[in-house]
């Protein structure tokens, strides 16, 4: 498996996972190939996506969107979606693309990257916190990283 940058070519895949991850959450998805790409390949960018991939099948994704606490001087980014299909989880995927969207926030020099659960999903949230990330309050299901201490895992 590799984690890459997502590219145009890959809307057909991620599109579809995009879509069973706001089933998931009990919202109506109404995210178009035309919004996707929008976001994920036109100037400015809204979105940065990252993907999974084994033998050209894309196995998830993450998207992540750039923040700033401009009192602070800081470069934050939110994973904001973190999706695995189905048939691939358990095996890493989702570790790996965590540790990759870790590594590109990092990368572009910021302090911090939030995210966050369902606020039912008690197994995401034991997960994150195995991973090092700590509890963002007031928000019981919103959680960060503080990536000045933070190191790739190997």
């Amino acid at each position: 498996m590799r984690i890459r940058a997502a590219e145009p070519a890959d809307l057909a895949e991620i599109l579809p996972m995009v879509d069973g991850l706001a089933q998931h959450h009990g919202d109506v998805p109404s995210v178009t190939a035309a919004s996707l790409f929008r976001d994920l390949f036109t100037d400015p960018r809204w979105l940065h996506g990252l993907v999974a991939e084994r033998q050209g099948k894309i196995l998830g994704y993450a998207a992540l969107l750039p923040l700033a606490r401009l009192h602070h001087g800081q470069r934050g980014m939110d994973l904001h979606h973190l999706f695995v299909a189905p048939h691939h989880r358990g095996g890493g995927t989702g570790t790996a693309l965590l540790q990759a969207a870790l590594s590109f926030a990092k990368g572009l020099d910021c302090s911090y990257m939030t995210l966050s659960t369902h606020p039912k999903n008690a197994k995401a949230k034991a997960y994150y916190l195995a991973q090092g990330c700590f509890a963002s309050p007031p928000a019981p299901d919103r959680f960060a990283f503080d990536l000045s201490v933070w190191l790739p895992k190997t």
